[in-house]
């Protein structure tokens, strides 16, 4: 007699057999926990991590430069601007729309638009953008 078609599917299959690793290459739970946190701290900061490591070129202003941003106390981009400004050694006057309603009419006279909104030498910049930030100021 000829078997059935597709018996063999109905045959259960024992499950493969895997080798524990040996003592000497298993890592332990509480390392792997501490490496996942240590990567999700790097990955949280990595934006800073690249603008400290990330070369500035010498930045010489003339006598009259003037830097003004306009932004607020919570907003991580105005942060970076901040880094950056302190990082090439350049005086800025920043105003927080949130507490000036001087400041934020000048905001919404320039364009308003989300923040940070830097002038530079009547240069507008809306948002964090690096590379127009250090084009401006040179």
């Amino acid at each position: 007699m000829s078997p059935c078609l597709g018996t063999e599917l109905l045959q259960p299959k024992s499950p493969p057999i895997v080798e524990p690793l040996p003592d000497h290459l298993q890592i332990h739970p509480m390392k792997k926990i501490i490496a996942i946190a240590l990567l999700f701290a790097l990955s949280l900061n990595m934006g800073k991590i690249i603008d400290y490591l990330t070369p500035l070129p010498e930045i010489t202003l003339s006598g009259n430069t003037e830097v003004v941003m306009y932004g607020a106390s919570w907003c991580s981009y105005c942060a970076k601007a901040r880094r950056l400004f302190d990082r090439v050694e350049v005086p800025y006057i920043e105003y927080d729309i949130e507490k000036s309603e001087t400041a934020k009419a000048e905001y919404d006279a320039l364009g308003g638009g989300g923040i940070p909104l830097i002038v530079i030498n009547k240069t507008v910049i809306r948002g964090y953008d690096r590379q127009k930030i250090l084009k401006a100021l040179q």
